[in-house]
C-alpha cells in the first residue's frame, strides 16, 4: 500500500486528502484482514464497557438512597476497572489496524493479538489520559482560584471552552499520532514523540479528524433517534428523582451501548488507518 507523499517543506508532506483517500482504501480492500483482527476486541471492550457500566450504575443508585463510603468506593472501583480494561481493548484494536496499515506483520493470536505493540499503545494512551487529567486539574484551580474575586457568569463559559479547547489540542498534537507511533517502533517514548511529530501540521490533523468523525457522530444520531422511537431511552418526568433516573438509564443501557458501538466500530478503524497515513507522510515512510 503505498501512499502519494508531497516533497519540499516539512508542512507540506501531509496531504488530508489523500490521508483521508488512503483511510477509505484501506477499509475497502483489506476488510477481509481488518475485521477479523478487530471484531473480538470491539465486543470485548464493549462488553466489558457494559458491564463496568452496569455495576457503576448500580452502585451510584444504591448510594443515592443510602450515602456510605463503601459503596462510593465500590461507584470508583467499577468506573475506574472499566476504564482501564475498556482502553485496553481499544489498544488492542488499535495496533492490530495500525500494524496492517503500516504493513508491519505482528505476532500474537490473530483474533485478539496482544502484542508488544499493544502494551505499547496502552501505556501511551495511560499517558495521555493522565496529561489531559493534569489539564483539566490545572483548569479547575484557575477557575476556583479566580472564582474567590469574580463571580460573573462568563467565568464558566470561559472556563468551559478553554478546557474544550485545551483538550481538542492535546487529543489533536499528542493523541491522534500516538497508536502508529507505538507501533512503528520497539521502543522509544511514545506520547512525546507524537507531539513532536504533529507540530506544524496541527490544522491538516486537526482536519482530518473532524473529517473522520463527523459521519460518526451522524450515524450515532441516527442510532439514538432509532432507539428513542423504539421507547428505549430513560423515562424522564418532573417527579422522576436521581435515583429513579440512574435505574431508568441503568435498564437503557445496552441500547444506548449499541448506538454507541456501532459508530465506534466504522469510526474507529478509518480513524486509526487516517493517523497511520499521516505517520508515514510526516516521517516520509512509504512500503516498497
Amino acid at each position: 500500500m503505498n501512499i502519494s507523499v508531497h516533497t519540499g517543506t516539512q508542512v507540506s508532506r501531509l496531504s488530508v486528502k489523500h490521508t483521508l483517500q488512503f483511510a477509505l482504501r484501506f477499509v475497502y480492500r483489506d476488510e477481509e484482514n481488518i475485521w477479523p483482527r478487530v471484531l473480538l476486541p470491539m465486543l470485548i471492550g464493549g462488553l466489558t464497557l457494559y458491564g463496568a457500566s452496569y455495576l457503576y450504575l448500580r452502585e451510584y443508585e444504591r448510594y443515592l438512597v443510602v450515602p456510605n463510603d463503601r459503596v462510593a468506593s465500590l461507584v470508583l472501583g467499577a468506573a475506574s476497572a472499566g476504564l482501564l480494561l475498556t482502553l485496553f481493548a481499544h489498544s488492542v484494536t488499535t495496533a492490530a489496524v495500525t500494524s496492517l496499515a503500516l504493513g508491519r506483520d505482528d505476532r500474537g493470536w490473530k483474533y485478539f493479538c496482544i502484542s508488544r505493540r499493544a502494551w505499547r499503545t496502552y501505556a501511551a494512551y495511560l499517558r495521555f489520559l493522565l496529561l489531559c487529567a493534569a489539564f483539566i486539574s490545572v483548569v479547575a484551580m484557575v477557575r476556583n482560584g479566580l472564582s474567590r474575586v469574580w463571580t460573573d457568569p462568563a467565568l464558566d463559559i470561559g472556563a468551559n471552552l478553554g478546557l474544550l479547547i485545551g483538550l481538542a489540542v492535546l487529543t489533536v498534537r499528542a493523541g491522534f499520532l500516538a497508536g502508529p507511533v507505538a507501533a512503528a517502533n520497539d521502543k522509544g517514548r511514545v506520547v512525546r514523540e507524537a507531539w513532536q511529530l504533529s507540530s506544524g501540521h496541527f490544522w491538516k490533523l486537526a482536519a482530518t479528524m473532524f473529517a473522520i468523525a463527523l459521519p460518526g457522530f451522524g450515524i450515532e444520531a441516527v442510532c439514538e433517534w432509532v432507539i428513542r422511537i423504539a421507547g428505549f431511552t430513560p423515562l424522564i418526568g418532573n417527579r422522576t428523582t436521581l435515583a429513579e433516573f440512574v435505574a431508568n438509564y441503568r435498564a437503557s443501557l445496552p441500547a444506548i451501548l449499541v448506538a454507541v458501538g456501532v459508530a465506534y466500530a466504522l469510526s474507529v478503524v478509518l480513524l486509526v488507518s487516517a493517523s497511520a497515513a499521516a505517520y508515514r507522510q510526516i516521517t516520509d515512510r512509504e512500503d516498497a
